[in-house]
Formats: structure tokens, sequence, C-alpha cells
């Protein structure tokens, strides 16, 4: 523990703190890059090329139409409240679309809402949550070792695409 303490500049009681917080945001970028990956190959298989702006266009509004929705929400609850429900209604489009994976407009518009609306919104949520566990002085400290989650997840599935 020592030797963690020293090299990452972290305190012996931040650590189980800093482990929770890098996990979970390692997750979630993990779970983004691959799932974006593979929402844009699917998209590119059923629809060509040609339609990705179309797809990139769709998905920005459906994100700015999310943010103006949760920024409504979050002036009633916290965004801690907001996760669960955020991440039941995402989960239940995603699995609900997989039953219209034959209708590929049903299909793409339940998975672009998803990715447009909820997803963003639970990145912030997230972010917001993780601050809530340390100090802003912890934070100086702590912040740099939990973002390299992000680096170390969006690297990952690159790293094992190569091998």
């Amino acid at each position: 523990m020592k030797i963690i303490e020293k090299t990452l500049n972290i305190a012996d009681h931040e650590i189980p703190r800093t482990g929770y917080a890098w996990g979970l945001l390692f997750l979630h970028r993990l779970g983004l890059i691959i799932g974006t990956t593979t929402l844009v190959a699917m998209f590119v298989t059923k629809f060509g090329i040609n339609l990705l702006p179309l797809m990139i266009l769709l998905q920005a509004t459906l994100t700015i139409l999310g943010m103006l929705g949760f920024a409504y929400l979050n002036q009633h609850f916290h965004s801690k409240q907001l996760i669960p429900p955020c991440a039941f209604v995402a989960g239940l489009l995603l699995f609900i679309s997989t039953f219209f994976v034959d209708q590929p407009y049903v299909f793409f518009g339940l998975i672009l809402t998803v990715t447009g609306i909820f997803l963003p919104q639970l990145t912030i949520f997230l972010s917001n949550y993780i601050e809530d566990f340390f100090t802003p002085f912890e934070c100086e400290r702590t912040f740099p070792v939990i973002e390299s989650a992000q680096t170390i997840g969006v690297l990952l599935p690159v790293f094992l695409s190569l091998h």
C-alpha cells in the first residue's frame, strides 16, 4: 500500500474510494467504446456510409433534447436520484430494441434514443456521483488517477483488437 501511496500520491484512506471510482469510470468508458463502435458498424452495414452523418446529426439532436429534459429534472432531483431510473430506462430500451432487429428503423431509433438521450446524461451523473466521494483537496490528488480510467477504457479495446 505504501508503494501505491507514494507512486500515485493518494493517501491510504483514499485508495478504496479511488479504486471504486476508477472501476466505475473504466467500465462506463469501456462499455461506451464497445457499444458505439458496434452501433456505427451495424448502422454502416445496414444503411451504408453515406447515411452515417445523418445518424450522427440525429444522435446530436437527441443529445440536445436530452440535455434540456434532464436539466429540468435536475432542478427537482439530485443527480444521484436520477442514475437508477435513467440506467433502467436505457437498459429497458436496449432490451426492447433486440425484438426489432428485423425492423431497422425501429431498432436504430431505439438505440439512438438511448445513446443520444440517456448515455450522455449517465456520463454526467456518474461524474457528479464520483465527485461526491471526495473533498476538493482530495480531488486534486485522486482525479488524475481516476481520469486515467477513461484513457485505459478507450485503449483497451483497441489493444485487444490488435491481438
